[in-house]
């Protein structure tokens, strides 16, 4: 099966987006003051990095043609 790299990107951009909302409702879950903010480790920051790399995939994909 082939993913068009219009909807590769699309796919990118929805996985790190979701990952984005994901790790902030962590950071906010148990908030009490500002210097109280932890970044999660693990999960989230990696799942959003995975979710940008697959949106500039599909963005290199849709910006190339290959010659045959």
């Amino acid at each position: 099966m082939r993913i068009a790299p219009r909807s590769e990107a699309f796919l990118g951009s929805l996985i790190a987006g979701g990952a984005t909302i994901y790790a902030v409702h962590l950071i906010t879950k148990n908030y009490t003051s500002l210097s109280a903010i932890e970044l999660p480790r693990g999960g989230p920051v990696e799942i959003c990095a995975l979710g940008v790399v697959i949106w500039l995939h599909g963005k290199w994909r849709s910006a190339t043609r290959v010659r045959d």
